[in-house]
């Protein structure tokens, strides 16, 4: 989006550790340990329309004539492959002005072109040395060389040099954080391929505000912080240096660009590299196979009796990769088709040659040759899809059980008249009895069966890609798969502070049971353990408002079924409007020194949990806090010392008869005349067991489906606990809480809804 005519400023910022600053001029090119210290750097452009007004990577100074002519003859060079000649002609220019170029040859900087000759040349790590020192040079300028940000970021993807990935991330964010301001043309054609790379796994709320319009590249003003921002709020390890989340997206795209290349993409890539880095490598991959013996044998005997009227080969059949992800609960599916230019997203009939699947419209001799290997051809792709989802089984069955069929039809048919089937010459007159088979059941003509299952294919496989988009994210991250996970559940509670501001209290333990077990893994022996929690809150514009930490002491061996909660909790900074919450979990093995302290040794697992969009309550008028629930069972759980009479139970699942509290405050109780409060508790209990949804309170089975429950008070403020009888629960049951507050006096009511899975002991 070109901008009205005014000064932009873009404040920039890399958190990258390192000496240099981004102040004042570098008489040297700094070693490749030098980076941006974290700081501001001031990005400014004219946008007043002239013709010649600068652009963000294009910098006007007056220089000696001997530079202009090295520039020219160093671009040349580069052109004609003489990087050596190149690599001699730029190396003083750089040193004196890394972002020194000459409009009438190129307006990409010295520092690009340098960078450019080395990386042609071979010498990789030279290359982004210039590149990196061409980024900060014009970085202390309140410029950014966009061209040689981006060689920057590519080459350190490309080359898979991991020590600079955190770096050229953050490279990458000063490209996004520009992208909507006036750029020249070229400039905007490296911006608009990132955003291009970007915009499939933006979510739809993000995308809508970032983009300009539905379609294209163009951002809405403003999109490009937007986006910096929702990056910086993607971090998978909020207690890392790293964006791992980010680093991951640069890995894939440069994976997509160097395997799945297609130039007519605005992208770089075709479909496979879209769907790459939306969801990453597949589980398995398949070709499906055309030459089989049966396929083999069809196209043959067919040949023959059409006297090779009927040209076709198994080379014929469209290239194709089918890729499976297994991730998660339902595995899903792609099936790419090359289309003659590139892969692309598409359907069983698409890899059926084009000459096959027209002109079905009668049972000519030739059309019948035709729909037998159109029918062989479903069979051969139904068969190898056949175990990675059960329509492909379906449809194999189906298909598999008319060809055996017809062939015995076939073979009785020939003996019986002693003529030729198909033939290219005449309608066959054997189609009638075709028709019916020696049992006398009706059997359909070969060409409306394979006239059916075209159709029915594509609209079959046009359902099953629409309801699987519908179930999946616009990406799957694997960038917190490195470690174990630890089986962490974390619930966030609101309260309203005495200021009217919002407070969130985040409630973790640790899960039980099974393949979540948290006891030490095999040959791992430690005196104790410790998890370690670390919290990034968001504002709204996903900035990092605070970093919280928490110690957690916990038993170096835990039983499979055992549950751990803890009193500690975490507590925000206000927030009046929205916020934003990234947590990370480590779990460490703790050995004691000999000064007598622990310190850490091993990282044993690792736990995410992110909560987005987490609203203010309402300070100043009638208002509910979230309803935390409670082990109230002393036994199990030591009594908290906290203010719940109980152990906050971060989890959705629980065992049969457990001791389960619902603890919740109310506020901004209105006073009547009597210069008294008056509230009704209202809530029920809804069942589902076994898809049977039945109303039961205190263990009941009756028709009653609420209790309520009124209290008069002098006081705005109050809390409630309400004590849950479980005793009639049974494992599967899925059970809904609903809890309903209301202001008597100002007849205003608030709701909140729990929900918890009933599982075995």
């Amino acid at each position: 989006m070109r901008h009205p005519a005014r000064l932009l400023v873009f404040v920039l910022t890399l958190f990258i550790t390192g000496p240099a600053s981004v102040c004042g001029q570098q008489p040297y090119a700094p070693s490749d340990s030098e980076s941006v210290a974290s700081g501001e750097a001031a990005i400014s452009t004219s946008a007043n329309g002239a013709a010649d007004s600068p652009t963000m990577s294009h910098l006007r100074e007056t220089v000696a004539a001997s530079d202009t002519e090295r520039f020219r003859q160093a671009v040349a060079a580069v052109h004609a492959s003489r990087y050596d000649r190149a690599i001699e002609l730029l190396t003083p220019v750089f040193a004196r002005k890394p972002s020194f170029s000459v409009d009438d040859v190129s307006r990409k900087s010295t520092a690009y072109w340098l960078g450019t000759a080395y990386a042609r040349n071979g010498e990789t790590p030279a290359a982004l040395q210039i590149w990196w020192t061409g980024l900060r040079s014009t970085l202390q300028e309140k410029q950014l060389d966009i061209h040689a940000t981006d060689a920057y970021v590519e080459g350190v993807f490309k080359s898979e040099t991991i020590d600079k990935y955190s770096r050229a991330a953050e490279a990458y964010l000063l490209l996004m954080q520009i992208a909507d301001a006036r750029l020249s043309d070229d400039e905007q054609a490296v911006v608009d391929r990132h955003l291009a790379q970007l915009r499939p796994i933006l979510p739809v709320g993000l995308e809508a505000d970032a983009f300009a319009n539905d379609k294209g590249s163009t951002l809405a003003q403003g999109g490009g912080q937007r986006i910096t921002r929702w990056w910086r709020g993607e971090d998978a390890y909020p207690a890392t240096t790293t964006n791992e989340r980010l680093v991951e997206h640069l890995i894939r795209v440069s994976h997509a660009e160097r395997h799945f290349p297609y130039d007519r993409s605005p992208r770089g890539y075709d479909e496979r590299g879209e769907i790459f880095v939306r969801f990453g490598a597949p589980t398995k991959t398949l070709e499906v196979d055309f030459f089989s013996r049966e396929m083999m044998e069809t196209v043959e005997r067919l040949q023959e009796a059409a006297r090779n009227n009927l040209i076709v080969s198994p080379s014929d059949f469209a290239d194709n990769q089918f890729w499976m992800y297994e991730r998660g609960d339902e595995p899903y599916h792609y099936l790419f088709v090359d289309d003659g230019n590139s892969f692309r997203v598409g359907n069983v009939a698409d890899v059926i040659p084009r000459h096959l699947l027209a002109g079905m419209g009668s049972d000519s001799g030739r059309n019948a040759a035709r729909a037998d290997i159109v029918l062989e051809a479903f069979r051969t792709c139904y068969e190898q899809l056949a175990p990675y989802h059960r329509e492909y089984g379906t449809r194999y069955n189906r298909i598999q059980g008319y060809i055996g069929l017809m062939n015995d039809l076939r073979t009785s048919l020939e003996g019986r008249t002693q003529s030729e089937l198909y033939t290219p010459d005449k309608r066959s007159d054997n189609s009638a009895l075709g028709n019916t088979a020696s049992d006398g059941n009706f059997i359909r003509d070969p060409h409306l069966v394979a006239r059916s299952e075209i159709a029915t294919s594509r609209q079959r496989d046009d359902i099953l890609a629409y309801r699987q988009e519908e179930r999946l994210p616009a990406s799957v991250t694997q960038a917190n798969a490195d470690l174990p996970q630890l089986p962490v559940a974390v619930y966030p509670a609101r309260f309203l502070n005495e200021d009217g501001s919002t407070r969130v209290e985040l409630f973790w333990g640790l899960a039980p049971s099974g393949d979540r077990r948290v006891s030490l893994p095999e040959k791992v022996t430690a005196e104790n353990l410790m998890v370690e929690m670390n919290v990034s809150q968001l504002g709204d514009d996903y900035q990092t408002v605070q970093r919280y930490q928490q110690l957690q002491s916990i038993p170096a061996t835990v039983g499979d079924s055992d549950m751990m909660l803890f009193d500690a909790y975490v507590e925000t900074k206000p927030i009046t409007d929205r916020t934003h919450l990234r947590m990370q979990w480590d779990q460490w093995t703790m050995r004691a020194s000999k000064s007598g302290s622990f310190e850490a040794q091993q990282r044993l697992r690792s736990g995410t949990a992110r909560v987005d969009s987490l609203l203010a309550l309402q300070g100043a008028s009638f208002e509910m806090s979230d309803v935390i629930p409670l082990r109230v069972d002393d036994e199990a759980v030591p009594t908290s010392e906290r203010r719940f009479p109980g152990t906050p139970y971060p989890f959705t699942r629980m065992t049969p008869a457990a001791a389960i509290g619902l603890h919740f405050e109310i506020y901004n109780l209105k006073t009547g005349q009597a210069g008294t409060t008056r509230y009704t508790v209202t809530y029920d209990v809804e069942i589902d067991r076994e898809g049977r949804r039945f109303l039961g309170l205190f263990g009941t089975d009756d028709e009653q489906t609420s209790a309520s429950t009124s209290y008069d008070g002098n006081a705005p403020r109050s809390e409630e606990t309400i004590l849950l009888d479980t005793n009639r629960w049974e494992a599967g049951d899925a059970i809904t809480v609903r809890i309903r507050v209301r202001d008597e006096i100002r007849n205003e009511m608030k709701e909140r809804t729990l929900a918890f899975d009933v599982v075995k002991p």
